[in-house]
């Protein structure tokens, strides 16, 4: 089942005015759907990095829901990070990454730089 993220703004109104980012909230929605067995997934680094993200955002989305914080993306043109999680006025930023390449962190710099964070 499915769940929208709404992208993080720092103001409400922008926020609503955004595309939604889908998040499966179980990975066996995504793995019933692959004729891929495990070793297989893990030996397809884009399709691993894809079933990662989404563990870790259904881990966080379906804590959100008991937890009393909110979950969003965030994405300014090539950058972006996967989740930022937000809680009374303090924000925490997270990039997941899977694999030996952790890739560029553009989008967590960006972020840092525009909002503050207060964990990255």
């Amino acid at each position: 089942m499915p769940d929208g993220l709404h992208k993080y703004a720092g103001q409400k109104v922008r926020q609503r005015g955004s595309s939604s980012k889908f998040v499966t909230l179980n990975n066996a929605f995504i793995s019933a759907q692959s004729e891929l067995g495990l070793e297989q997934a893990k030996e397809d680094p884009a399709y691993w990095g894809r079933l990662v993200e989404s563990a870790v955002g259904a881990h966080i989305v379906n804590e959100a829901r008991s937890g009393g914080y909110e979950v969003y993306y965030w994405r300014e043109g090539e950058r972006e990070v996967d989740y930022v999680v937000k809680t009374g006025a303090s924000i925490a930023v997270l990039e997941v990454k899977s694999g030996r390449d952790s890739g560029s962190r553009s989008g967590l710099e960006a972020f840092t730089k525009s909002f503050r964070p207060k964990q990255v």
